[in-house]
């Protein structure tokens, strides 16, 4: 099968514009494979643009040094989660930042998905007071956290999203570990550190699903 050259930018440093792949088709998954065989279209991943360089540098990290935060990037990245839109403006966020090892580890107990916090030096679970948004404050602290997952690389460090809601043995458990009010949900945990792994920049735009006018 015939398929189109994929473009992609190996580096945002001395860009020669755009690099066409010789072998046609850069590598995928093996999910990625399954899909492409399964879809009637054809998979072509857009070159990135430079000028959202920090954007597509915004990777999941889960591997980090020993190297603290400091209090100056979690004000940053604080200040970042509370500059994101919301309903009304509702601001319906409030931020739990852990850096004590302990509460860490045990928060890498409870969160199946979570083992990255036995070794990274901060988490911030974000939590919302849904009464100051009722139908949307799961998307007004969704947008909080990507904010501060940006904020992150922008600062050179990693980070990556732990889901909590609607997983109710999570919500339980970050509520009992970290003494949050009855009233107050929890949409996700971050996880944050100096990363000692940085996974290359990417997008992920397929051109089969950008849709113009209408569907």
């Amino acid at each position: 099968m015939n398929r189109p050259a994929v473009r992609r930018l190996f580096s945002f440093d001395n860009l020669p514009s755009t690099i066409d792949n010789p072998g046609g088709w850069w590598p995928l998954s093996p999910q990625s494979q399954i899909r492409n065989r399964e879809s009637q279209f054809p998979k072509e991943v857009v070159a990135m643009d430079p000028r959202l360089r920090s954007i597509f540098a915004r990777r999941s990290v889960r591997k980090y040094t020993d190297q603290k935060v400091t209090d100056a990037d979690v004000q940053a990245l604080l200040e970042a989660g509370a500059a994101a839109p919301s309903a009304n403006n509702s601001k319906p966020w409030h931020f739990v930042v852990v850096a004590e090892r302990k509460t860490l580890d045990k928060m890498a107990d409870l969160l199946p998905y979570g083992k990255m916090l036995y070794q990274a030096p901060l988490a911030i679970a974000v939590c919302a007071d849904p009464s100051l948004s009722p139908k949307y404050w799961q998307q007004d602290c969704a947008a909080s956290t990507e904010n501060i997952l940006l904020a992150a690389s922008e600062l050179g460090l990693g980070a990556v999203w732990l889901g909590i809601y609607p997983r109710e043995e999570r919500l339980a458990g970050c509520r009992e570990l970290l003494g949050i009010p009855a009233i107050i949900e929890t949409l996700s945990v971050i996880a944050v550190g100096h990363p000692a792994e940085r996974p290359e920049p990417r997008t992920q735009l397929e051109v089969a699903r950008v849709h113009r006018e209408r569907w």
